[in-house]
């Protein structure tokens, strides 16, 4: 059995990293017997993959079509991050009643993470996209509201274009970005709802691509 579970983690992580690195691209499609020929195994291990990888939201079954890599349309995109940052507004308005100073602090080792990936001469936009990825659902956990968290949560973020900014992004827009996590950091501490909300919606949505090609208002 824990042959078979370690048979099903490889694979796993494999398709993973491959869809996360973007060797394996999106909307292309996973043939089940290609994947059982090459891991040389039946096709259950590659099918419990899938499921963890569905879950994640990384990949998307079409009845009769087959599992494809999911895309995110730049219409998608926008939709996403306007829920998103209305989210995030909300987390913040909670948090700044309910945040532990442990927290505060592991949110600064968060953003001091980041500032120490970005000066590293090998930057590496996996390891960057996972602590932000942690940063900003550290944020939606302090709010303290479970269906918060589970409405975030349900967007399937973890993975998403939206936290890959490392990748093919300017480095200087990515530093402006850890700054604004710093200030944001500020803001809480200080009990400032009014200047913290306004630095999330500066920092999600007004510097964003998606914004400038679907130009609309939250």
């Amino acid at each position: 059995m824990s042959r078979d579970n370690d048979l099903v983690e490889r694979i796993y992580q494999d398709l993973r990293n491959g869809i996360v690195q973007e060797t394996i691209k999106p909307d292309q499609k996973l043939s089940e017997t290609t994947l059982s020929r090459s891991y040389n195994c039946s096709r259950t291990p590659i099918r419990e993959a899938f499921k963890r990888l569905q879950h994640e939201g990384l990949l998307l079954t079409i009845p009769k079509s087959g599992t494809y890599v999911r895309k995110e349309t730049p219409a998608q995109l926008v939709e996403i991050e306007q829920v998103r940052t209305y989210l995030e507004k909300l987390a913040f308005r909670l948090a700044i009643k309910t945040i532990t100073p442990r927290e505060l602090a592991e949110q600064e080792e968060r953003v001091e993470k980041m500032q120490h990936l970005l000066d590293q001469p090998a930057f590496s936009p996996r390891e960057f996209s996972e602590v932000h990825f942690a940063y900003h659902r550290g944020l939606i956990v302090a709010s303290r509201n479970d269906l918060l968290c589970h409405t975030f949560d349900g967007l399937n973020l973890r993975y998403s274009n939206l936290f890959q900014e490392g990748a093919g992004t300017s480095m200087d827009v990515v530093r402006t970005s850890n700054r604004e996590h710093a200030l944001i950091i500020d803001a809480l501490r200080a009990g400032d709802c009014s200047l913290g909300e306004d630095l999330i919606e500066t920092h999600l949505w007004k510097h964003k691509k998606i914004r400038n090609k679907y130009p609309v208002d939250l």
